[in-house]
């Protein structure tokens, strides 16, 4: 299936939303809204949801159910449904749907939502955030951490900056040196970049970020990346870090 057409631009902070909650790890909301819109822009999206003739159920799938949406509808709907969904409640239905789907992706029409690369970074993000938040090693699966992992050197910059969102709680070194490189030497991933980075409390993430802003000493710099770095939710990190902060809201009983 072709990539989807690759955002032109770099995020910039001054069109964020000033939001100070947390979500999925230590992401703020407003670098989620970010990254909805690059999933918006770089999609392609189809008129027509997939007919009832495919070989997968849409006959029998709920209509304005998940599942319907990643696998009956548009790239576009999939998207927006998986933007919207909490992911940090493991065994809520929705999640198993997420789960379902992603685990019988590669058996579907080619023109099934789930079968875009976007929409398939955003179901594994959501897996990967929804086992972490209820400490459930059971639920999780390593084709999940796989595809985001492979997902940082996607073409597309939106199927790259989602999987560094979903990667975010559990960053290696690797993973680290991986987004170092890409964010260092592509323009519009270079704030994102930074913002993976500044949610890990290993040295090298540090050392990572400072490496990134020293690819950019131009206006790059001076603007976007200075201004996140002056952000609270960037100086709470170090709190984070220390444990005097939770990275995760607590679960409700």
């Amino acid at each position: 299936m072709p990539l989807a057409p690759a955002f032109s631009g770099r995020p910039s902070l001054d069109n964020l939303p000033r939001v100070g909650a947390r979500a999925c790890g230590a992401a703020p909301l407003a670098w989620l809204a970010f990254v909805f819109l690059v999933c918006m822009a770089g999609a392609p999206s189809f008129s027509q949801p997939l007919e009832s003739s495919s070989t997968i159920p849409c006959n029998i799938a709920v209509p304005g159910s998940l599942t319907n949406a990643l696998v009956c509808s548009n790239n576009a709907t999939a998207a927006q449904q998986l933007f919207k969904l909490d992911c940090l409640g493991s065994r809520a239905p929705e999640v198993m749907e997420v789960r379902q789907v992603w685990r019988s992706r590669e058996s579907l029409p080619a023109l099934s939502p789930a079968r875009d690369l976007v929409v398939q970074a955003l179901m594994a993000k959501c897996l990967v955030a929804a086992s972490l938040f209820q400490n459930s090693p059971e639920l999780a699966d390593s084709s999940e951490l796989s595809f985001l992992r492979s997902a940082l050197r996607n073409p597309n910059p939106g199927v790259s900056v989602i999987a560094m969102m979903g990667l975010a709680p559990v960053l290696t070194k690797d993973d680290i040196a991986t987004i170092v490189e890409i964010a260092s030497t592509h323009e519009s991933l270079a704030l994102s970049g930074v913002m993976t980075l500044s949610t890990s409390c290993l040295p090298e993430a540090h050392l990572g970020i400072a490496s990134i802003r020293t690819a950019y000493p131009g206006p790059l710099r001076n603007s976007d990346l200075d201004k996140f770095m002056a952000e609270p939710i960037h100086r709470d990190q170090a709190e984070v870090c220390s444990g005097k902060q939770q990275t995760f809201p607590k679960p409700s009983s």
